[in-house]
């Protein structure tokens, strides 16, 4: 599905199948420049990834991420004050990106390698459209990070991507180079 910024009262009166069929017209576009392969760095599942290798529809090779992980409080936790989420809902196939401690990250990596992913994005520190926190939160500890890099590894090689801005968790981030992507 595509990312599209929505001031919060189209977003509460778009359909939620709308964006899938938004999608289309930007796959098209993508294509149409000369881009052939993208990664894509959350919130496209491997439907639309298999619907375009089946000409279904025309857009580029695509490798998903799924959703993203993120903490609870951190930087894509759809949790805001007035209890309205005005982010993309979970539906099979996208699955929950939030996780805390080292074996919900290693759970979580798990559901987001079975629902397809082709690789793990990580929101390794905050940004700045986040509600809770800002971009330079560190969320994810060492450990966490450590274990998000052994799990997609042990799983197919699978490579681990991460937003990460800030000084703290770059410095985090660029500690797991070895298996970072």
């Amino acid at each position: 599905m595509a990312m599209q910024m929505r001031n919060v009262q189209d977003t509460l009166l778009t359909p939620f199948s709308f964006r899938f069929y938004e999608s289309v017209g930007y796959l098209k576009k993508t294509l149409h420049t000369g881009i052939t392969t993208v990664r894509d760095a959350g919130f496209a599942d491997v439907g639309m990834k298999r619907a375009i290798d089946q000409g279904l529809i025309e857009g580029p090779r695509m490798q998903v991420s799924i959703n993203p992980l993120t903490i609870t409080g951190g930087h894509g936790d759809n949790w805001n004050v007035s209890g309205v989420d005005t982010t993309f809902p979970h539906y099979p196939g996208m699955p929950s990106g939030l996780c805390d401690g080292k074996e919900e990250v290693r759970k979580v990596v798990r559901q987001m390698l079975r629902a397809g992913a082709d690789v793990i994005k990580v929101h390794a520190t905050g940004g700045v459209s986040s509600p809770t926190d800002h971009p330079e939160f560190t969320q994810f500890s060492q450990e966490e990070l450590a274990v998000m890099v052994e799990e997609a590894t042990f799983r197919n090689g699978i490579k681990v991507m991460a937003h990460a801005q800030g000084a703290e968790g770059i410095k985090k981030r660029h500690s797991c180079r070895h298996s970072f992507n």
